[in-house]
């Protein structure tokens, strides 16, 4: 629910800087071309609402982008549990998965299965990023 939420901000505030850049764009040309009539007045506050039409949908910008990272620095983890012992495991999120579906992979202790318990977002440290990107090099697990 919370990423569909999240989603939508975004979808909202890209239409709303994209919005505020076609107003500003129409306001900073239509300054442009009232300094060529020498209509002073109208010229100045058409570029004032040109610039502030360009902050807005720049602040706008600047928020899809610290929210679009925000995002990117969190991984889904699949949490996995031995059906026999107990023993917990995570590892990366594998599309198919789901909560109390067993898995193909053994216990590292009892080799017996394992079972999810257990599908959440997490933050993702900086050394998890290189040992994830390592992995992903060398065609890991």
């Amino acid at each position: 629910m919370r990423l569909k939420m999240e989603n939508s901000n975004i979808r909202a505030l890209k239409i709303l800087a994209f919005i505020c850049s076609i107003i500003a764009w129409f306001f900073l040309l239509n300054a442009l071309f009232l300094s060529f009539s020498y209509d002073w007045e109208d010229m100045l506050s058409a570029l004032l609402l040109g610039l502030f039409f360009l902050m807005l949908s720049s602040t706008c910008s600047y928020q899809i982008k610290r929210i679009i990272k925000a995002r990117k620095q969190e991984v889904i983890v699949t949490l996995l549990e031995c059906e026999k012992c107990g023993f917990k495991k995570k590892r990366r999120f594998k599309r198919g998965d789901y909560i109390f579906k067993k898995t193909d992979e053994a216990c590292s202790r009892c080799k017996a299965d394992m079972l999810i318990v257990g599908i959440y977002r997490e933050p993702l440290l900086e050394k998890d990023l290189n040992i994830l990107l390592s992995q992903e090099n060398l065609g890991g697990k």
